[in-house]
């Protein structure tokens, strides 16, 4: 059964999309928002967190139960991998998601 996904995961963010590309470079690892900053500290700790907190929302994490850590440590599910996989996927046709992309000074920076 294919899950129903909140239309704010599918739209283009450049923080969003960070996050999906770390999530799915390292797809069985457990992941924790003080690891993810450290992977990202271009993203905004509050970005990460409101990202995973939706994504657990839409159960395309899971949490991972770490015996003696307080921290909320989840992992991306194979649905989650699939769907985020098909959402970079969509961002990186859409001309849209390309241009918004693109880093300060436009493609031919010099």
């Amino acid at each position: 059964m294919k899950l129903q996904v909140s239309p704010v995961l599918t739209t283009y963010d450049i923080a969003r999309q960070r996050v999906y590309q770390a999530l799915l470079a390292e797809a069985g690892r457990d992941w924790t928002v003080a690891i993810m900053v450290e992977r990202l500290p271009d993203v905004a700790v509050n970005d990460v967190r409101t990202i995973l907190h939706l994504l657990l929302g839409d159960g395309l994490v899971d949490i991972e139960p770490v015996a003696g850590q307080w921290s909320l440590t989840l992992r991306l599910t194979g649905e989650g991998e699939q769907t985020l996989g098909a959402i970079l996927h969509d961002w990186a046709t859409d001309s849209t998601c390309q241009a918004a992309s693109v880093p300060a000074g436009g493609r031919n920076a010099q």
